[in-house]
């Protein structure tokens, strides 16, 4: 549907009948990993591997679209694909039934010790890398930026933060102001991450590749940000929101953090040594400012917008 918002009117009311279905949510996720521990084919895999439900995770994954007219939406479920794998021991799950239509469990490997695998800092015994001191950046006059709702202003720049259960987050009608035209120009309508594909290429029947913004979505799976670990001190945080798979609002507590980030780098220097009897001496430090992460699986996306005083737009 496309909705003229200037006129309040619908302009086209099409249907769109060709392949492809909609994002992931989270809650139909849980409940087709939870599916396999009431399946009885299941409890024999782990009946005949000595294993009890306590030592065994499941995760879904997407099943890969090879141009077929009619398919439905399948989720696989795969039992410790990340550590401690047991074999090839894989669910696939209807989603609109929401039950197992099909179960392999074609082989057996003797499952990896868990021992050597805490990595939590809190968890370990010294020696844990080197121990380094903390610091904290000072803002005496506060931050150098202003907000307006979503609108920021700073140094030279203006954009505005938004939100997204697919994209993550959205920056919209970046301006950097012109000097010379003294007035600030448009250089971004709208930027955000399109798409993150993750092909491992394995050519093993049980592979898989990713599409981590189009199916899981970078907005949906944000983390909550941690001030004085995600951000600094001198951090404004703000919060976020998208609608779960009953229309209801669920709140992202600190999905976004602005700061001031001033690591000692030069963005523009200068010595003039050729004037009589003078020496001129000009440094201008490049500070940059928004970060979010959104966390898939066993990856953590850590996304920073970078704005700069001479007007340049990074994304890392």
């Amino acid at each position: 549907m496309i909705v003229d918002l200037s006129r309040r009117s619908i302009v086209e009311t099409k249907v769109y009948k060709g392949h492809g279905y909609p994002m992931l949510n989270i809650q139909e996720e849980a409940v087709a990993s939870a599916l396999p521990f009431s399946y009885g084919p299941f409890k024999e895999s782990l009946k005949k591997r000595s294993l009890h439900i306590s030592e065994v995770v499941c995760s879904d994954y997407t099943v890969c679209w090879f141009g077929e007219k009619k398919t439905k939406r399948l989720l696989k479920i795969s039992a410790n694909f990340y550590m401690r794998p047991l074999g090839v021991v894989e669910a696939t799950v209807d989603l609109d039934e929401m039950k197992i239509v099909d179960y392999k469990d074609r082989y057996m490997v003797p499952m990896p010790k868990a021992e050597g695998t805490e990595y939590r800092a809190s968890k370990l015994k010294p020696p844990f890398g080197p121990n380094v001191k903390g610091f904290a950046l000072m803002k005496h006059d506060g931050p150098a930026f202003k907000l307006d709702g979503n609108t920021a202003s700073w140094a030279n720049s203006e954009f505005h933060v938004g939100f997204d259960n697919r994209a993550g987050p959205i920056i919209s009608l970046a301006s950097v102001y012109d000097l010379e035209m003294q007035k600030y120009r448009r250089v971004l309508y709208r930027g955000f991450i399109s798409e993150l594909f993750v092909p491992y290429q394995d050519p093993s029947e049980e592979s898989y590749s990713y599409f981590d913004s189009g199916e899981f979505g970078f907005g949906e799976s944000e983390s909550s940000l941690e001030p004085l670990k995600d951000c600094p001190s001198n951090a404004h945080f703000l919060d976020a929101f998208y609608a779960d798979a009953n229309a209801k609002p669920v709140k992202i507590t600190n999905a976004f953090c602005k700061f001031e980030k001033y690591a000692g780098d030069i963005m523009w220097r200068h010595t003039e040594v050729e004037i009589p009897n003078q020496v001129i001496t000009e440094v201008r430090p490049d500070v940059t400012l928004v970060r979010t992460v959104s966390t898939l699986g066993n990856y953590d996306y850590i996304i920073d917008w970078e704005f700069k005083p001479s007007g340049s737009i990074n994304l890392r």
